[in-house]
């Protein structure tokens, strides 16, 4: 009996918990931007905005941000008062007001300002003309006065028409009411009758006007109703008239009573509420045209007069005021009247005047402030009036439960301003969540719910911490508290310690799991909720006991294996043989059991293919479920989702796990056949996931996944991958936490989860996707940090309006501010946005509300903004503005014309250009090939010329030198050696135009004056012999010039030349050099027969003949010469002759040397002595004569093509040489081969192989390398001599060459082969290292030391020989004996033997060993010949050469 009056009374404060609202209120009393504390009117728009009436104008909230419209006093609008009670919206978004001074106006939402209706009507009317409007379905807006017959329309177009009205009509009446029906027509209810005006006509009807009353007055009309058929109008008197609109006429309606009808509204079902002014109210059916009358003497306690009509909700609840305090409801079903009031809790309100309110949330919940009352909601079951106090946790201090204004928005959250003042939102729970809490105990503020179960019988387990299991019914209704002895008793003792888990197992037996006391099993007994507890703890003494007190969770298999999964001791699996347990876990039969690394086990599964998953921390595992040994069990660890710390775990019904981790939100796992893992993550990294730690986790009967965060519930569908949140949970658990891993799904299908005060109950199927669509607002678009409108005044104020925006090329930089008008969470709203042409992809902001671009190209585009709502579901609330960033006027399409037609333009002109140049460069490049074509034929002639000048040459000379030849023949020799030579300067004057092209200037600072002076030195003994006299003036103190010596060598040597070739006997020629501030200029003079005019224009360019006296012929090079010398020097030159009086050559250089190009390198050291034209030949080297080898002549080869220039060399050499003799390159390089000759002579320029590469094949040959090699050639530039001394030429000579100089340097060549062949014989190799001996190829230099050092570090050895030495040296023994003799002069056996020899005379000066002692360190095996051998090397014996030196 006891525990029925419990349960009764748990059933009765559970459905007093139901019908009781509570919110969670949100205030904006903080905010800056909420400018008036005292809020008169609150509204929501068609869109979505709050707007707030203030005591200055109109605020707008959109959810981030209050932004205000102040109105002005005496302003614009010359208002009296600028105080806003209440307004209006109209269909036009317009905002009427009234101000308490009767005043009207509006507020425009498109420009956002305030207007006045008759602004542009000024002159006709003024501000208090009409004091009434009324708004129309239609969205005209009617004004009117009550005391004139005038009323004038505000069109949507805001236009303003005026309708008169005949004054004998309504003289000395008043217009009440206006009203629109449904078929645009307006009707006039007035105190003289009725007036129509049809949607188009201008000129009002008039009906009842000549209609009296019986007192005499006319029938007064002031209400009016509209069904779809008729229209009803009442008035005084109980008149009511009905008009038909099928036809037209005006039917009296009887209703029997005379008192003034105040208002009549249509309910439901063909009924009519009429409301009089002193005789109560009608209740009237329209079919059977019968009337209840319900008043004070029909019904008791109903008021007769001063009834205030307050609204009628659910088409049957009649509310009304008095002038009593409270408010009054009639239920036009039940015909009951009842009186409700409500007190207020804060005690600052009373005897202030309040504001009467009703208003009906979404829900259907009546809310109402009554007269002398607070806000408070109508309890619909106890037909009573809650205060708002009772539904929030806020106290009286803070929020008054007496309003100013209040109001529901279409979601059915509550705003309101109190008497504290301030703008305030309740929201309230949706009734889908409910909360089990449990009682506390004494001394603990919070029940914290750590284990869940629901049993066979439908029966709910709660089990707190530390205090007992709570039982509840499949209704929810408490049953008791179950202690640790298995009994139903308030006074059973507690279980010890926490509880983690329950688990009722397919034997009816339930598995109690604590942290810190073990397990406990209670096995049930005949009586209900009585158990037989048995108790299991780990013990460390044996062995099968279980692994950890520390319980997280049993797990039964399909197979009915028990599991346990433990903390610190790992997973536990449960054997029963003969009732008893046993605990088999790693330190019994689970060898395989990875104890390191997954000791913490919080939780256990199984898949549908019978796979038992559980995880440790931060590391998920796995092991087969099929019954086998525990030994043979394999345990598996998936490092793809190591590192995560995951607190709950469930296999879905796709057989997928699902992970719930600790800051990498939810993991869904799917195991494929080869038993790998596909891992996808979902927290706030991924795009609109709400949460990021998630602690627990479950699947409802439809496959959605609900996470537990710390402090929300998510819906995730893994299907349509979006993730619904719930912000109206909050107002059922507050700041509550939910505990991790604790939930369980009742059989019907319910979820129930454990948090830190209880459970919370709901069940999935009930709760709908929750699809509002908020309104997605534009609050803001700056441009440069300015409002648009303020820009580019043609678009709108309001920002929300745009569409389409045209931009500058210079405003490329624009923020737009949004929000979605969602109010209860919207800092958990996401948007997405996109501006196309720019953007590729979507980006995402989390409760953010603006974005910006910046530096936009030219071009269209089109911005994209989108929202999810406060529920986090995205929503087709898509947000489009078009943008157009106009080019700037030099990227118009005219400018753009223009830039094609100038790029046509510069192309043809370009191209035309280019096609010149290119003919130019082509035509330079044919002229350069045919200068070089022409060069390249004279310096080839030049060339062959210089053979047979060889030949000539040669001969005389040697003839000249023989005394056997008479003196007659040899002035006739003489003759040939004069002109021979003069023929080989005309020769070098052509060579020397292709060495000045190629040669670069090694420019060096020269004094002008003593340079000229060495070269004019040259030429005394001509001008002494042709009788032309040279003087030379220099007309500077130091005339210094930058130049090349060898080149103004040339410069003079020409200029003076051509002046001795042209002048007489007699005539004088004049050297000047003169200096000014920039130049140094040189002046070569004479008095000749002068240069004709014509032929000055032609004299610099070459191979122009200029001379007109056959006997005396030119090259047409000398003065080309200097021109291009001068040219490269920057120098100019000048002529200045006049015919028959004389030539005169000036050339003028620069000071300095900064006007020179890279090409040129300059010089700064001062050489010691100037080069000068040498007429003589090099001196000849003198080598002191030896004594001849004893085995004959030197051999020699002649490498020469041609046969007569062969001859000749042959016949001079053939006296002292060996010569053999070869007709090109490969004859010579296979004779060299054969012969191994002492020297080589070759030509250059040869058939089939030339010199060069006859010689490259020498010095690659290891036999060969070391021959000298003694090249000729016709070629004289200096690049040509340097290409044969790089592939080892010992020696270079020009072509004609001097017999006497060609002996010399083959002497020379051979004596220095002689000098190397004694320093290699030494056998000193830090002498060779460090010095390098001699001309000798660095292949022949690395042969000895090679060679050297082999022999010395074989010295020991008596058995050495020279085929051992060959071999090392990897050649043949013929090959090595040649090449080590030409190199030694010696044999390699005396080479070998000088050596052991040398080594030896060292050791007698600085080692103590004996004699003999050395003579077998040195490689002799006979002391004796050693010590001959000895003593004919440094004739001194062995023993006397050691006293020489110690």
């Amino acid at each position: 009996m006891k525990q029925n009056i419990i349960i009764a009374f748990f059933c009765l404060l559970s459905a007093f918990s139901l019908a009781q609202p509570f919110g969670v209120l949100k205030r904006f009393s903080a905010d800056a931007n909420l400018s008036q504390s005292r809020i008169l009117d609150i509204q929501q728009d068609e869109k979505g905005f709050i707007w707030l009436g203030t005591y200055i104008g109109l605020i707008r909230y959109d959810g981030n941000t209050f932004q205000n419209f102040e109105v002005l006093q005496r302003g614009r609008l010359n208002l009296l008062s600028n105080r806003v009670s209440s307004f209006k919206f109209d269909k036009n978004g317009r905002i009427w007001i009234k101000s308490e001074q009767d005043e009207i106006y509006y507020f425009d939402t498109k420009n956002l300002n305030y207007h006045s209706p008759l602004e542009s009507y000024s002159k006709k009317y003024s501000n208090n003309s009409f004091r009434e409007f009324r708004l129309m379905s239609s969205g005209r807006v009617w004004l009117f006065s009550q005391d004139k017959n005038t009323a004038v329309v505000f069109e949507t177009d805001n236009s303003l028409s005026e309708i008169s009205f005949e004054k004998a009509k309504l003289q000395g009446g008043k217009i009440q009411e206006v009203f629109e029906d449904t078929m645009g027509t307006t009707w006039f209810l007035t105190s003289k009758g009725i007036c129509r005006l049809k949607k188009s006509a201008e000129v009002p009807e008039y009906f009842f006007f000549n209609m009296s009353r019986p007192s005499g007055r006319s029938y007064s009309y002031n209400s009016v109703m509209e069904t779809k058929d008729e229209l009803w109008f009442a008035g005084t008197a109980g008149k009511l008239t009905r008009y038909s609109k099928q036809s037209n006429a005006f039917f009296d309606v009887q209703l029997g009573i005379n008192a003034d009808i105040d208002r009549i509204k249509y309910v439901r079902g063909g009924k009519v509420l009429i409301v009089t002014k002193t005789q109560g109210i009608g209740y009237y059916d329209m079919k059977t045209a019968k009337l209840d009358v319900y008043n004070s003497k029909t019904t008791a306690g109903f008021p007769d007069a001063n009834s205030k009509y307050l609204g009628l909700t659910h088409s049957r609840y009649f509310w009304f005021e008095t002038n009593a305090l409270g408010i009054y409801r009639f239920d036009l079903l039940s015909r009951k009247l009842k009186h409700l009031q409500v007190d207020s809790t804060d005690p600052t309100a009373e005897g202030i005047s309040r504001k009467t309110i009703l208003i009906t949330a979404p829900d259907g919940t009546i809310w109402t402030q009554p007269r002398g009352g607070a806000l408070a909601y109508w309890d619909k079951k106890q037909d009573k009036l809650v205060s708002i106090s009772y539904a929030m946790k806020e106290s009286a201090e803070v929020v008054s439960d007496v309003m100013h204004a209040a109001t529901f928005d279409r979601l059915g959250n509550l705003w309101f301003c109190s008497y504290r003042q301030g703008l305030d939102l309740m929201t309230f729970d949706n009734k889908h969540f409910s909360a089990l809490k449990l009682d506390v105990s004494s001394g603990r503020k919070k029940n914290n719910v750590r284990g869940l179960m629901a049993d066979r019988k439908g029966n709910l387990w709660l089990a707190s911490r530390t205090d007992k299991i709570t039982l509840f019914d499949s209704k929810k209704r408490k049953i008791g508290v179950l202690g640790s002895d298995g009994t139903l008793s308030a006074g059973s003792p507690g279980w010890g310690a926490d509880i983690y888990h329950m688990l009722e197992d397919n034997k009816s037996r339930i598995w109690v799991a604590t942290r810190g006391n073990g397990l406990y099993c209670l096995l049930p007994t005949a009586k209900p909720f009585h158990y037989k507890v048995i108790h299991y703890k780990y013990n460390e003494a044996n062995r099968y006991s279980i692994s950890s007190n520390d319980i997280y969770r049993v797990f039964q298999a399909a197979s009915g294996q028990i599991y346990l999964a433990t903390w610190g001791g790992g997973v536990n699996l449960i054997r029963e043989s003969n009732s008893k347990i046993q605990f088999i876990n790693y330190r019994n039969e689970l060898k395989n059991y990875p104890i390191k690394s997954a000791d913490r086990v919080r939780s256990i599964v199984e898949s549908k293919d019978h796979q038992l998953f559980f995880i440790s921390s931060y590391k998920l595992f796995s092991f087969s479920g099929k019954k086998q040994s525990p030994n043979a069990l394999k345990f598996k660890e998936y490092p793809q989702v190591s590192g995560n710390d995951i607190l709950d775990i469930l296999v879905t019904s796709e057989n997928k796990l699902a992970l719930a981790t600790n800051g990498k939100g939810m993991l869904l796992v799917d195991l494929n056949q080869k038993k790998e893992l596909k891992v996808q993550s979902f927290g706030e990294e991924t795009i609109g996931f709400p949460i990021d730690g998630v602690v627990s986790i479950q699947e409802d009967k439809l496959g959605k996944i609900w996470l537990m965060g710390s402090n929300q519930i998510v819906r995730f569908d893994s299907k349509n991958a979006t993730s619904e949140t719930f912000p109206e949970l909050k107002s059922l658990i507050g700041n509550e936490i939910f505990s991790e891993a604790t939930k369980c799904r009742l059989p019907d299908g319910e979820i129930v989860l454990g948090y830190s005060s209880g459970a919370v109950v709901f069940k999935p199927e009930n709760i709908k996707p929750f699809r509002f669509r908020p309104y997605l607002a534009i609050t803001s678009f700056t441009v440069n940090n300015k409002e648009l409108h303020e820009i580019n005044p043609e678009t709108p104020s309001n920002p929300d309006l745009l569409q389409e925006v045209r931009l500058e090329h210079d405003q490329n930089f624009f923020r737009v501010q949004f929000s979605a008008l969602d109010y209860v969470k919207n800092e958990n709203i996401v948007y997405r946005y996109k501006l196309e042409g720019v953007d590729n992809q979507w980006n995402y902001i989390k409760g953010g509300q603006s974005i910006n671009y910046t530096n936009l190209s030219r071009g269209k585009y089109t911005l994209l903004i989108a929202s999810t709502n406060d529920h986090n579901l995205w929503v087709n609330n898509e947000r489009k503005i078009k943008i157009t960033i106009l080019p700037s006027i030099w990227w118009t399409n005219l400018a753009i014309i223009c830039y094609i037609l100038l790029a046509i333009a510069l192309f043809s002109f370009i191209r035309r250009t280019f096609s010149t140049i290119l003919k130019l460069r082509n035509d330079v490049q044919i002229e350069k090939q045919v200068s070089d074509l022409k060069m390249k034929f004279f310096t080839d002639i030049s060339h062959e010329i210089r053979t047979p000048l060889t030949m000539i040459t040669a001969p005389v000379e040697k003839m000249l030198s023989d005394n056997n030849i008479p003196e007659s023949i040899k002035i006739q020799l003489q003759g040939i050696e004069r002109n021979s030579n003069r023929l080989l300067n005309l020769v070098n004057q052509i060579l020397d135009l292709r060495k000045i092209q190629n040669r670069k200037l090694e420019v060096k600072a020269i004094n002008l004056g003593q340079f000229a002076a060495k070269v004019c030195e040259n030429f005394r003994e001509i001008s002494l012999q042709s009788k032309i006299r040279l003087d030379l003036k220099v007309n500077a103190t130091t005339p210094i010039v930058w130049a090349d010596a060898d080149s103004l060598d040339k410069i003079l040597v020409n200029l003076i030349s051509n002046a001795f070739k042209y002048c007489h006997k007699g005539d004088t020629i004049e050297v000047i050099i003169e200096e000014s501030e920039k130049q140094v200029l040189l002046k070569v003079s004479d008095n000749g027969p002068g240069i004709n005019p014509v032929i000055q224009k032609r004299l610099f360019i070459r191979f122009s003949n200029y001379n007109e006296n056959p006997n005396n012929p030119s090259t047409g090079i000398g003065l080309s010469i200097v021109k291009d010398l001068a040219d490269k020097h920057g120098a100019t030159i000048m002529v200045d002759s006049v015919a028959g009086k004389g030539s005169s050559f000036q050339l003028c250089f620069l000071k300095g040397f900064h006007h020179f190009d890279e090409d040129v390198d300059i010089l700064f050291e001062e050489a010691d002595e100037d080069l000068t034209t040498t007429t003589g030949l090099e001196n000849e080297v003198v080598i002191p004569k030896t004594e001849e080898n004893s085995k004959g002549k030197p051999l020699g080869l002649l490498v020469e093509d041609d046969p007569e220039l062969r001859d000749f060399i042959v016949s001079v050499l053939e006296e002292d040489y060996t010569i053999h003799v070869a007709e090109n390159g490969i004859e010579g390089h296979l004779k060299t081969a054969r012969l191994c000759p002492d020297f080589i002579i070759s030509d250059i320029m040869m058939p089939q192989m030339d010199g060069i590469e006859m010689l490259k094949l020498i010095r690659k040959n290891i036999a060969t390398s070391h021959i000298p090699v003694i090249l000729l050639s016709a070629k004289t530039a200096i690049e040509n001599k340097l290409e044969g001394m790089e592939y080892g030429a010992d020696e270079y000579m020009v072509k004609p060459f001097n017999v006497s100089y060609l002996r010399a340097r083959v002497k020379n060549v051979l004596e220095q082969r002689k000098r190397l062949q004694l320093l290699y014989s030494s056998g000193n190799i830090a002498e060779i290292s460090v010095e390098e001996p001699l001309q000798i190829s660095n292949q022949d230099h690395k042969f000895m030391f090679q060679v050297i050092k082999l022999v010395k570090d074989n010295v020991s050895k008596t058995d050495f020989s020279v085929e051992e030495l060959g071999k090392l040296m990897y050649m043949s023994r013929a090959s090595f004996f040649n090449k080590l003799k030409d190199l030694t002069g010696v044999s390699p056996v005396v080479f070998i033997r000088d050596i052991r020899l040398n080594e030896a005379a060292e050791m007698l000066k600085n080692e103590d060993m004996l004699i003999k002692e050395i003579c077998f360190e040195v490689g002799f095996s006979d002391l004796k010949y050693f010590g001959k051998c000895f003593k004919a090397k440094f004739n001194y014996t062995p023993a006397e050469y050691r006293r020489l030196y110690r």
